[in-house]
C-alpha cells in the first residue's frame, strides 16, 4: 500500500493524475491518521511536513520524502508549464522492480504544486513504471 500525505492545496491536481490508479490512499489534513497506517506501507510526504516526519519516525513504514536536495524526490527545473522531477535515490516498486535515480519531465496541470508533481512520480515508481 502507498499512502501519500497532503495539504489541501496539493491534493486536487494529484487526484486528476491518479484517476485510474489502485493501491494508493491520499490523505489530506490532520497528521493523526499516520498512526493508523498499516505497517510496511510506503508513505510519501513533503520534507516540509516536520510534524508528520516526526510521527513517521516511530512507525514501521518506508518513508519517501519529497522536496529538497537531500530528499528521495526533488526537481531539477521548474517553469510555469513544466517541471522536471528528479528521483535521487533508488526506489523499489511494490512488485519488486528497482528504479535507479532518474529524471522525468511533466507538463504541469493547472494549479499543480511542485509537491503534487513529485508525489505523483513517487507513487508511479511504487505501483507502475513512472517512465511510461
Amino acid at each position: 500500500m502507498v499512502v501519500c500525505l497532503f495539504s489541501s492545496d496539493d491534493i486536487s491536481s494529484l487526484l486528476k493524475r491518479l484517476s485510474d490508479t489502485d493501491n494508493v490512499i491520499c490523505v489530506s489534513g490532520d497528521n493523526s491518521i499516520i498512526e493508523k497506517i498499516p505497517e510496511n506501507s510506503d508513505v510519501i510526504v513533503s520534507s516540509d511536513n516536520k510534524e508528520a516526519l516526526k510521527i513517521l519516525s516511530y512507525e514501521k513504514v518506508n518513508v519517501i520524502t519529497c522536496g529538497g536536495a537531500k530528499d528521495t524526490i526533488g526537481y531539477s527545473s521548474n517553469s510555469d508549464d513544466e517541471i522536471v522531477v528528479s528521483v535521487q535515490r533508488e526506489i523499489l516498486s511494490l512488485n519488486g522492480k528497482k528504479y535507479e535515480p532518474f529524471e522525468i519531465p511533466l507538463l504541469k496541470l493547472k494549479g499543480e504544486t511542485e509537491y503534487s508533481a513529485m508525489a505523483y512520480v513517487g507513487i508511479m515508481a511504487k505501483i507502475k513504471n513512472p517512465l511510461d
